[in-house]
């Protein structure tokens, strides 16, 4: 029995790895930690975006953390490594794809924390603890719980499923080997708003039910900011190490209480026709635990860690903010307060950047963190897209909340051709020197 931690995470400062920093989950894991004071690595693949990224202490782009010798760079130095990356999505060879990428990205973060004396803090999944039709061990699925359906030999075999359950055991056994200290945290399905623009299953799955294009359907979800909460809380609290923990709510909430929800913030915000396109799976029953009763012990797991489910209707009403601009002005703003001509010259699209601005949108406006197109176009590199903001009107020399400056922004991230487009509109920096 694991004693109650009754202590919230420790204020000292510690050095963090996040992997997996341009994913849903982990945007938002670099952005907590770094908004609490910790010195965050955040680790993306060769072309990520990482605009979201600016307050993080670090930013490191990898090619392939497969590779011992990249994982090991992630590793070196760090107090904890948070290891939320993970291939999801339908590939054509999904053994190849998949399956062994997830199983070797464990084991590589394993071996990489166990040589640094990193705590590996591990996101796995409900689909480690229970597969497709299993039944819990009691009248409800726990820590204690493993997916013993998703096997390779079995009929139940999923890729995904295995692949996360599979990768889990692997990193487990492996700690044990190497003396290494790990933690490991099971979320359900990931809701809320996405961080910076970035995408997710569920955020597309969210997206589609908004559109009409599928019906809502009964889920059981942990909110993406409580479940980010969670996992920095897992690399700070030290009696956490060698623990297992289920972040979710307890109870599957009804599909036609989730479509309620949604309407009531599309009906809010003045979208009658959007809000008269939900429909509702109201067929699905729960499967092995009827929706409605606790399905999953959790609420006990996440109060050692510091965190509690907020309701999935807040948790649905922020998704809609953030997912369907309010109203149709060319300067209506996400739940960050990003404007569509911020998001397109993060994207570098020249010519959607000239549309906005001939519709009239603000070349000056700034995000919630004091990010502008400008700092969008300086980290992307795009020299037609800065000139346009410049003539535009853009602030050269800007300063966000991060106290970067487009041109400081253009040198973090080697943008040397934005760079010397910068210097040659006087831009100043901020924090990287003349």
């Amino acid at each position: 029995m694991r004693l109650l931690l009754l202590a919230l995470p420790h204020a000292l400062a510690l050095r963090i790895a996040v992997t997996g920093a341009a994913g849903y989950l982990g945007a938002e894991v670099s952005h907590l930690a770094s908004a609490q004071g910790h010195h965050v690595r955040a680790v993306v693949k060769d072309g990520q975006r990482t605009a979201h990224l600016s307050g993080c202490s670090e930013v490191r782009t990898v090619d392939d953390l497969c590779d011992l010798v990249e994982a090991r760079g992630v590793a070196e130095g760090m107090d904890a490594v948070i290891h939320t990356a993970s291939v999801f999505r339908k590939c054509a060879d999904m053994e190849a794809e998949l399956v062994r990428p997830n199983l070797l990205l464990a084991e590589q973060m394993v071996c990489a924390c166990a040589a640094y004396g990193a705590r590996l803090v591990f996101s796995s999944s409900m689909a480690a603890v229970r597969g497709a039709g299993q039944t819990p061990l009691r009248e409800s699925y726990s820590a204690a719980d493993w997916n013993t359906v998703s096997r390779r030999d079995g009929p139940g075999f999923e890729p995904y499923q295995f692949s996360k359950a599979e990768s889990e055991r692997r990193a487990w056994e492996l700690t044990r080997r190497l003396g290494g200290e790990m933690v490991s945290l099971c979320p359900s399905m990931i809701f809320g708003p996405p961080r910076g623009g970035c995408r997710g299953f569920s955020v597309d799955m969210v997206q589609a039910w908004l559109d009409g294009e599928s019906p809502v359907q009964s889920r059981l979800a942990v909110d993406v900011r409580d479940c980010a909460q969670a996992h920095v809380n897992a690399a700070t609290l030290p009696a956490a190490a060698g623990q297992r923990y289920i972040t979710s709510c307890e109870a599957r909430v009804p599909a036609a209480e989730c479509r309620d929800a949604l309407r009531s913030s599309l009906l809010g915000m003045g979208l009658a026709d959007a809000a008269a396109r939900l429909s509702a799976d109201e067929a699905f029953d729960g499967g092995a635990v009827p929706i409605g009763e606790r399905e999953v012990l959790a609420a006990a797991d996440m109060a050692e860690l510091g965190v509690a489910c907020r309701p999935a209707t807040e948790t649905l009403s922020d998704m809609v903010a953030a997912l369907v601009p309010a109203g149709d002005s060319v300067d209506s703003r996400d739940a960050h307060g990003e404007t569509a001509l911020i998001r397109a010259a993060e994207a570098a699209d020249r010519d959607e950047v000239r549309r906005l601005l001939a519709a009239g949108a603000d070349a000056r406006a700034e995000s919630l963190s004091g990010w502008t197109a400008l700092h969008g176009a300086a980290e992307s590199g795009s020299v037609a897209v800065v000139s346009l903001l410049a003539e535009a009107g853009c602030d050269v020399s800007a300063v966000a909340g991060s106290g970067k400056t487009p041109l400081d922004i253009a040198r973090q991230y080697d943008r040397a051709a934005a760079a010397s487009a910068l210097l040659e509109l006087r831009a100043r920096a901020n924090v990287s020197g003349a």
